[in-house]
């Protein structure tokens, strides 16, 4: 982890010695032989960095609570500016239940149930992300039933590859996320079957742990694309999300995501088009700043 330093033969986080961690764990739990521990200071400074450096967007941030949604974790995101990025209802009520408000709310997922389609149209949430165009009548149902407007992004597979694990490629052709660009384009064009729904934007997740960039520069220059396709068809998007992806380095080598020129080079090559930008980070956040403090036994 980042910020772990060595005083005396103890391991130091956050100017925590982690043996006065897991002591003050036993007081509490005496049989507890390991824990996790994180540096909520470090997470809250690299959720300060991660929206500065895409300030020039006017990015709006969510964690991903799949990262960790530790009730601390969550209230020191929020306390940093961020909004929450929940992939179920459980995720949704842990962060209405630490104060994130509907604006603050946007839900992934691609099994949507009929409980969350209900709790996006009757408590509210910034966006769903619609991982496939029938999804659209089950928010359709619920939020005319509840008597209001949901906004919705289509999840698109853009058809790029990434490097890394297949099972955390997600916007390769064969992925099981998201619509062709057609359905998206032909959905845009027809949103008015939907009247309860704002089906105004645009989501795109290629893949997670990424190190290089170079995928995500391509998500980006195909979200512009379609968003000037769709204006093309008198069906102009407002918002675009780029979902999270960014890696961090777990050999030890010292590699890290280059965030600040990643977000210089998308402002310089996408900042022009007039949408609200949303992304959406969690392991970069907070994977550097916890370790797992366990006893040896052998």
């Amino acid at each position: 982890a980042d910020g772990v330093s060595q005083r005396g033969g103890v391991l130091v986080l956050g100017g925590v010695p982690l043996d006065h961690a897991l002591a003050a764990l036993r007081r509490l739990e005496p049989d507890a032989s390991a824990c996790w521990v994180y540096d909520l200071d470090l997470i809250e400074a690299r959720a300060h960095r991660f929206l500065a450096a895409f300030a020039p967007l006017g990015v709006h941030a969510g964690y991903a609570l799949k990262a960790n949604a530790l009730p601390a974790i969550l209230r020191r995101v929020r306390a940093a500016g961020l909004a929450a990025e929940a992939g179920s209802l459980g995720e949704l009520r842990a962060a209405e239940g630490e104060g994130f408000a509907a604006g603050e709310r946007i839900l992934n997922g691609n099994g949507r149930t009929p409980q969350e389609a209900e709790f996006a149209a009757r408590e509210g949430v910034h966006s769903v992300n619609a991982d496939h165009i029938g999804e659209l009548d089950l928010l359709e149902e619920h939020a005319g039933r509840a008597g209001a407007t949901v906004r919705v992004a289509l999840r698109v597979n853009p058809g790029i590859a990434t490097p890394g694990h297949d099972y955390v490629a997600t916007g390769h052709d064969q992925a099981k996320f998201g619509v062709a660009p057609d359905e998206a384009l032909e959905a845009w064009a027809a949103r008015a079957r939907w009247p309860h729904l704002r089906v105004d934007g645009v989501h795109l997740h290629v893949g997670s742990q990424l190190l290089d960039p170079g995928p995500l520069e391509r998500a980006a220059e195909t979200a512009r694309e379609l968003a000037e396709e769709s204006a093309r068809r008198g069906a102009p998007l407002g918002l675009v999300n780029l979902g999270g992806g960014f890696g961090v380095d777990y050999s030890g080598g010292g590699a890290e995501f280059p965030l600040e020129s990643h977000a210089a080079r998308l402002a310089g090559r996408i900042g022009a088009l007039r949408v609200e930008w949303v992304m959406e980070p969690g392991r970069w956040l907070v994977a550097p700043a916890g370790v797992l403090l366990a006893e040896v036994l052998w």
